[in-house]
Order: C-alpha cells, then sequence, then structure tokens
C-alpha cells in the first residue's frame, strides 16, 4: 500500500473518530481525559523506544519511534528534540533542519536544539543561514560547541574565536 492510500485512510479514520465524538451524548470529558492520558502515554513508549534505537545504532526505527510520539502529542519540545535526533543520525538533515526549529519555536531557550539545528544547516550546505543561526543564539549554546559549528561552517578563524 503506498503512503497516499495509507494517508487516506488515516484522514478518513479521522473524519470518522470526530464525527462520533462530535455526536455523543453525556461523558465526553471523561472519554477526552482518558484518551488524552492514553494518547500521553502512548507517546511517552515510543519516546523511550525511539531513544532507545538510536543507543542501539538504528537510526530508521528510532525515527519511526519519533515521528509516532511527535504525531500524538505534537507540542512536545522533548518529543521533537528526539526525532530531531533521530533525522541527524539517519541523515535526513532538511527534516532534522525543521524538527529543530520546530523546538526552538516550542522552547526559545533550548541551546541544544539551535546548536543542532545549525548543524543541520551545516550538513544541508547553508553554511552563511548555520552561522547566523549560531550568531543569533550565541547566548544559548555554548562557546565551545559553538565555535566547532563555527568552524564547521565555513569559518574557522571565527570558530577560534
Amino acid at each position: 500500500m503506498n503512503k497516499r492510500a495509507v494517508a487516506g485512510f488515516s484522514l478518513t479514520a479521522l473524519m470518522l473518530g470526530g464525527a462520533m465524538v462530535g455526536c455523543a451524548q453525556g461523558g465526553i470529558s471523561t472519554a477526552s481525559t482518558r484518551s488524552e492520558a492514553t494518547v500521553a502515554k502512548h507517546a511517552a513508549r515510543n519516546a523511550e523506544k525511539a531513544a532507545e534505537a538510536l543507543q542501539k545504532g538504528d537510526p530508521a526505527k528510532a525515527v519511526s519511534f519519533a515521528e509516532a510520539a511527535v504525531a500524538a502529542v505534537p507540542n512536545n519540545a522533548d518529543y521533537r528534540a528526539l526525532l530531531g535526533s533521530a533525522y541527524l543520525k539517519a541523515g535526513r538533515f532538511t527534516s532534522a533542519h525543521a524538527a529543530y526549529a520546530d523546538v526552538l519555536a516550542l522552547s526559545p531557550q533550548n541551546g541544544r536544539a539551535a546548536l543542532n539545528l545549525a548543524l543541520a544547516m551545516i550538513a544541508e550546505g547553508q553554511w552563511d543561514e548555520a552561522r547566523q543561526a549560531l550568531e543569533s543564539n550565541a547566548a544559548i549554546v555554548p562557546a565551545s560547541d559553538r565555535g566547532l559549528a563555527i568552524a564547521l561552517a565555513g569559518d574557522p578563524a571565527g570558530g577560534v574565536e
């Protein structure tokens, strides 16, 4: 089955599920609370499995689990950072770039995400943009990490400074 068919089935199921919830009477808040707790628990389990897969050196499996965690709880910056790490390890630099940009939107003081965003940009060949990102996040990225990233972005003299 191709991705388009799976996406179509998923969207249909989501629409039908939403319609059924909208038509239900009574007990909605209790069911909703239970459902949210179940979704959160499932997302946490997927995040744990993603972290384990990264530790075992299986980035493809890590991406799959991290994507599931983010899909379940999209506003969780930790899950998005985990997804970004999985993308980086899998060599999916454009996806990592997007994931880390999302992390910074959710958690602007996350220095590790800012550094990894710059590293993803470097891997994409966006050296100037990476240096700009490092400069704009200089307050939250440790100097030693920032210096190495600046050197990797094509400015070894700036990295030494």
